[in-house]
Order: C-alpha cells, then structure tokens, then sequence
C-alpha cells in the first residue's frame, strides 16, 4: 500500500463526518430528542420486564389470584404505552429530521446548479432517451440514456 494513501482514509472519514455533522446543525436540537426518547423508550424495558416477571411468578409458582396482580399488570400497562408513545415520539422527530436535512441539500444543488447557468446545465446528462445517430447500435429503434 502506498505511504501517502494510508493516512487518507482516516483524514478522508474525518472529513464526510464533519460535513455530515454540519448538515446535522441546524436540527440538532430535534435530532437530540429523538434520541432521549429513544433511550428512555429503552430503559423503560425494565420495570416491564420485572411486571412481566412478578406475574409470570405470581401466576404460575405462587399461583395467587389477580387481584394481587392489580399492581404489577398496572406498571405493565404504564410502561407500555409510554415506550409506545416514546418510540413515535422518536420516529416522528427522526422523520422530521431527515426531511428537513435532505431538503436543505436539494436546495443548496438546485443553488449551484443555478449559479452555473444554463450552459452547464444544457451539458449536463438529463435522463432522457435518445437515438444516437453514430453510435455503436445500428439496430432500428435502439435507444441510450443520455
């Protein structure tokens, strides 16, 4: 491996993560959010896992009835809906964050696409097909993207 390519990744993955970090900056206060409620979603795992072993030992080892369940099922139910209402919670702030992340890059290529002016823009490929009239297909009807 050459010398000056092995210092180049490490500089070069520095680089993409401090141009991602900078796309990042103006929604960084919802993209933190997200995550708190991600994480909170996560420790609530815990008192759900310990309702939902209190009962499995109540019912099945100690085989009492449910009215001593009324407390562990209620914790359930609490720490259910909250991770549930947490993970949207999440997943609404994450959406809202990519969006607004990829609209910001749209507008920023349609601005230099536009300070380049037409002339770079009429020699830019456009995605549309055409019958090259010298090409290497002589075959009737066949047709490359430009």
């Amino acid at each position: 491996m050459n010398a000056s390519l092995a210092g180049s990744a490490p500089a070069q993955r520095k680089r993409r993560a401090d141009w991602l970090d900078a796309q990042l900056a103006p929604v960084r206060t919802l993209h933190r959010r997200s995550l708190a409620c991600t994480v909170l979603a996560g420790w609530l795992l815990w008192p759900q896992a310990w309702a939902i072993a209190t009962i499995g030992q109540a019912v099945f080892i100690e085989r009492t009835g449910p009215a001593a369940l009324a407390g562990p099922f209620a914790v359930l139910l609490i720490a259910m809906l909250l991770r549930v209402l947490l993970t949207r919670l999440a997943h609404g702030a994450a959406g809202s964050v990519a969006e607004e992340v990829k609209l910001r890059l749209r507008r920023r290529l349609a601005e230099r696409a536009l300070a380049y002016g037409p002339p770079w823009l009429r020699g830019r490929a456009q995605g549309a097909l055409v019958d090259p009239p010298m090409g290497p297909c002589a075959a009737p009807g066949c047709l490359y993207a430009v």
